[in-house]
Order: C-alpha cells, then structure tokens, then sequence
C-alpha cells in the first residue's frame, strides 16, 4: 500500500466525499486539502485534467475522478467493499455507473435558489429515486440496511453523499 494520502477538495463536493468514504471505510490516514472552486490554483490545474475535484495524490501520483478513485482503493486496501461473486461485482459496478443520472435528479431539489424550481425538482426526483429503490431492494433482499444486504459496498459509498443532502435538505 502507498505511503501517503492526499485528497484535493473543496469543502462540499458530493464526489470527494465518496472518495473520503472509501478512506475512511478501509482505515486509510489521509490528509485533505481544500482548493477553491472559483479559484483554482494553477498547482491544481496541472494535476486536474478536468479542473475538478477529487483528486487524490498516492505517493505523488495524481488520481482523478471519483469512480476511478473509489475502484483504485478497492484494489489496494482491506477490506474489498466490491462483492467477490463477478455477476454481483459487475452489477454494482453498473450502479455506481448510474450516480451521475442519479445526481440531477435530486440536486434540482436542494441546489436551486426559488421556491418554484424546488417544487419542480421535488416533482421530477421520484423517478430517479424509483429507479435506484427498486434495484435495492432487488440487490438486497432482507438482509441488511445495504446495497448488498449486510456489508457496506461501494454502491452504497458511491450514494452516500447524495442521500445525505435529503437530511440537509428537510
């Protein structure tokens, strides 16, 4: 495993908080640093193909983007938050693919700036929502409060951030 740890961050990105939730579930010390958005610094813009965080640098080599991050840390460090059977792997891996559809369609609730637009974002979100529920409950069956019924996945590191908003939110 690296030596070092450093995720690049502004301070509420729903996509670094995924990569800090893989951190954290696998036990991994890293340090954060945080960057303006508005500001980047040119240091930042150098490692960041996209402009965008998170970045997180192993060892001096920069990793960008999210999902990439996530699967990297699954494949260097205990314990493997990806199921072991290869049909289930893949099938979470399909489901982390759907964040970005996921995303929209809850931020037009929590990120607009009038009441109206809120209200439209509340009724569009349910079918975003049914989608990620269903296949939950197809994924899990009784088992456990997860993804994946009992243990913790990278599907559910993957959601966490967006879901979280829905406590901000109400």
């Amino acid at each position: 495993m690296a030596e070092t740890y450093r995720l690049i961050s502004s301070l509420t990105c729903p996509w670094v908080q995924r990569a800090a939730i893989v951190l954290r579930a696998k036990d991994i010390e890293f340090e954060v640093t945080h960057i303006d958005l508005q500001d980047k610094p040119d240091w930042f813009l150098e490692i960041s193909p996209h402009g965008k965080v998170p970045v997180l640098v192993v060892d001096d080599q920069p990793l960008f983007e999210s999902n990439a991050i996530a699967e990297f840390l699954d494949e260097v460090a205990e314990p493997r938050l990806h199921p072991g059977d290869p049909i289930k792997r893949a099938r979470n891996r399909a489901w982390t693919d759907f964040v970005p559809t996921f995303a929209p369609g809850l931020s037009g609730i929590y990120y607009t700036k009038t009441e109206e637009a809120m209200n439209g974002g509340l009724k569009a979100a349910p079918a975003t929502v049914v989608k990620l529920e269903k296949a939950i409950a197809e994924e899990r069956g009784n088992d456990g409060p997860y993804f994946n019924g009992a243990a913790f996945s990278m599907v559910d590191a993957a959601y966490a951030p967006f879901l979280q908003r829905f406590a901000l939110v109400e």
